[in-house]
């Protein structure tokens, strides 16, 4: 996921699509502090009912203080 597709899906996170979804997760596993792509990543995953959808909202949390 690159940069332009990055701010599109943050104007339309409500519109996203699972493959998305994994794009922002992986996202996650390469810039590890960064609270906005924690809290995306909780977000589509309750949105497309992935898995791990609580461990991510929790790392959400930990993330956002």
């Amino acid at each position: 996921m690159d940069k332009k597709q990055l701010t599109e899906l943050l104007n339309h996170y409500t519109a996203s699509s699972s493959q998305e979804a994994t794009d922002v997760i992986s996202l996650c596993d390469q810039y590890p502090y960064s609270q906005l792509l924690h809290t995306l990543a909780a977000r589509v995953s309750k949105d497309h009912n992935l898995q791990n959808q609580q461990a991510f909202l929790q790392s959400a949390a930990v993330y956002s203080t």
